[in-house]
């Protein structure tokens, strides 16, 4: 799959306050790197289940996500994407 979001391109995202109730498989998410919490990153729920999410970047072969760092607990994430702006070169 190619990346849904390209270097340079802006997002809106909904903060999250009561995850259970919107969040689904393949909703694009931002979350704090478990790496490097000063970092965001954005990827997509791969699964989810009541307390947990496994993400994963569409770009498999280079992202780091779930199958490095392991399920994110659901109070992490910070926002769901709403908009993806692209750049205008």
């Amino acid at each position: 799959m190619f990346p849904s979001l390209k270097e340079g391109d802006l997002v809106t995202y909904k903060s999250i306050n009561s995850p259970n109730s919107f969040l689904k498989k393949g909703s694009i998410v931002i979350t704090r790197n478990p790496f490097n919490q000063n970092d965001l990153i954005i990827k997509r729920i791969k699964h989810i289940n009541d307390l947990e999410v496994d993400l994963v970047g569409d770009n498999v072969s280079e992202s780091i996500d779930s199958r490095h760092f392991g399920v994110i607990h659901i109070d992490q994430l910070i926002g769901l994407v709403d908009q993806i702006i692209p750049k205008i070169y």
